[in-house]
C-alpha cells in the first residue's frame, strides 16, 4: 500500500483541512481584559486579536502583573522550574492575604509543558495555603489549555 504524506502519524485534522479551506483566524476575544488576551496576541498572532472587555471590568487592578524569578533555572531532565514553583506559591499566598482577592478564584497557567511543573506548583501553594482554602477559591494550575472553553 502506498504511503501518502498527509496520512502519517505527524498529521493532524488541521493539517487536512489546510490543504482545503482558507484558515479562519480569531479577530476579537470577549473573556479578558486586554492585558490578559494582549499576550496571547503578540505572542501567537502577530497582534491580531482586540479585546472586547474593557481593562476597567476588572476586578483587581492591575489585571496582570509581570514578576521575574531571580535565579529560577529550568531542569530539562525533570521538566521543571522549582524556583519559579516557590516564588509562585509564596505570591498567592499573599493574594490569600489581600482583602481585594477576597471571593475571587485563583488560576496559574505554567508555560513549561509538563505535568510535574503543574504538580510541583500545587506543593508549593498547599505549603502556604490549606486544602480548604484552595478548594473555596478553586485553585487551578495548568497549561493555556486547562483553562480553554
Amino acid at each position: 500500500m502506498k504511503q501518502f504524506g498527509l496520512f502519517d502519524g505527524e498529521t493532524s485534522l488541521y493539517d487536512l483541512a489546510g490543504t482545503v479551506y482558507e484558515p479562519l483566524m480569531l479577530k476579537e476575544h470577549f473573556r479578558c481584559v486586554p492585558e490578559i488576551i494582549d499576550f496571547s496576541s503578540f505572542d501567537s498572532y502577530d497582534g491580531q486579536i482586540s479585546a472586547l472587555r474593557g481593562s476597567n471590568t476588572a476586578k483587581v487592578f492591575p489585571a496582570l502583573a509581570e514578576y521575574r524569578v531571580e535565579n529560577g533555572q529550568y531542569d530539562s531532565q525533570t521538566k521543571t522550574n522549582e524556583a519559579e514553583a516557590q516564588a509562585i506559591g509564596a505570591l498567592i499566598y499573599g493574594m490569600t492575604q489581600t482583602k481585594e482577592y477576597d471571593g475571587l478564584t485563583i488560576g496559574v497557567i505554567t508555560m513549561i509543558s509538563s505535568n510535574r511543573q503543574e504538580q510541583l506548583i500545587l506543593n508549593e501553594i498547599s505549603k502556604h495555603i490549606s486544602t480548604d482554602e484552595m478548594e473555596k477559591r478553586r485553585i487551578v494550575v495548568g497549561r493555556s489549555s486547562s483553562f480553554q472553553g
